[in-house]
């Protein structure tokens, strides 16, 4: 389950951000200590004028493209993954996510940064995962093209980026990242699972 979520977003980023106005939204760069490891397996875009992303979305089959730590072999079918997509605020360029596995129990909304341009999109945030009393901080991203099918291309990623309490090691190791994406290349329109 992931709780908890960075407040206050520029103390997220470490780039510049540009002020911004309501004709010019505020330019959010993904954190650049994560670019590169993370840019190798999704596409991020950046820029300030992202589509308008609301809805949820299904990755049916979910299918994992990389890990770091070798825990899985890439092309392992995970369960199918509901993406919901709300709140999307153009002047700021926040946006709040939601996310579960088929079956499984829903994350809680979690606000987020979305940059992009056209109808390409990054959405970026950070949360707290904890699991049996572990717990770590991780930067989670999705990235994919609007249309009017559904998402194109959608992949997410995340990365550990701090281990809080694991004296057992139940959570993967700081520094280890996993990349996932919609199998057949659609992330089709869905609704929300009860």
């Amino acid at each position: 389950m992931i709780a908890g979520v960075c407040a206050g977003f520029a103390a997220c980023g470490d780039d510049k951000d540009d002020e911004g106005t309501p004709e010019s939204p505020k330019q959010q760069s993904f954190p650049s200590q994560y670019r590169s490891t993370l840019s190798k397996y999704i596409t991020i875009y950046d820029g300030a004028n992202p589509p308008k992303l609301e809805g949820t979305f299904v990755m049916s089959p979910d299918e994992l493209v990389y890990t770091s730590d070798g825990a899985r072999d890439p092309g392992a079918i995970l369960s199918d993954y509901y993406v919901k997509f709300s709140n999307h605020n153009i002047a700021n360029n926040t946006i709040t996510y939601q996310g579960m596995s088929k079956g499984g129990t829903a994350d809680d909304g979690v606000g987020g940064m979305i940059s992009g341009s056209g109808n390409n999109f990054t959405v970026f945030f950070y949360t707290t995962t904890n699991y049996r009393g572990a717990s770590d901080k991780r930067l989670t991203a999705f990235s994919g093209t609007l249309t009017s099918n559904g998402i194109k291309d959608l992949r997410w990623a995340w990365i550990v980026t701090e281990k809080s309490y694991d004296p057992d090691g139940l959570l993967p190791a700081e520094g280890v990242y996993r990349i996932f994406k919609d199998g057949d290349g659609l992330a089709e329109p869905a609704v929300w699972p009860n």
